[in-house]
């Protein structure tokens, strides 16, 4: 067994001992404070699991490679979202969002990293809000698509349940909180 001699908080921390003289032992992985617990609550994540929630590393891998796959497919759905008109992209992504954060903290990092979703879920996670201009491309959008798609149509029914859907998404688009 080997006495590591105590030393400098520095050095134990970034792995370096001194085991003799003249003889430095330095670890390849250093040594981290706490338990991966402490360290997890340190920095939360959105979508994080709540306190009592295991964590994703303590989840067992068949639960994490099944939330990667349904962060992967809802991840999916929302790009799709982005081009089909009536595919919600936003609760897509925020579903993508928190599997990864339970899966798997490296993808979960890249999505929130990501140039052009990052802001929004960022945005999402602080304040629970969408900014004014996300909020007015959407109702442009749906405005325009809805009104489209009740053109197209013949079936008085369908235009009758296009136009319910129609005010519906603009109703819940209203009741989401603004960013200032």
């Amino acid at each position: 067994m080997l006495f590591v001699p105590p030393g400098r908080a520095a050095d134990r921390k970034a792995g370096r001992f001194t085991v003799g003289e003249g003889t430095d032992l330095t670890l390849e992985r250093p040594m981290t404070i706490g338990t991966q617990r402490e360290r997890a609550q340190a920095e939360p994540l959105v979508g994080a699991p709540r306190p009592g929630e295991p964590e994703a590393s303590v989840r067992p891998w068949y639960v994490r490679r099944l939330l990667q796959l349904l962060g992967w497919i809802t991840m999916g759905l929302a790009v799709l979202g982005v081009f089909l008109p009536l595919l919600p992209t936003t609760p897509f992504l925020l579903l993508a969002a928190a599997c990864f954060a339970r899966s798997s903290p490296r993808l979960h990092r890249r999505l929130m990293e990501h140039e052009r979703l990052g802001p929004f879920l960022r945005q999402w996670r602080e304040n629970r809000s969408v900014s004014p201009g996300a909020k007015r491309r959407a109702y442009l959008v749906c405005v325009a698509t809805f009104s489209v798609s009740i053109l197209v149509v013949e079936r008085l029914e369908l235009r009758v349940m296009l136009a319910a859907i129609g005010v519906g998404l603009l109703v819940f688009l209203a009741r989401l909180r603004t960013a200032s």
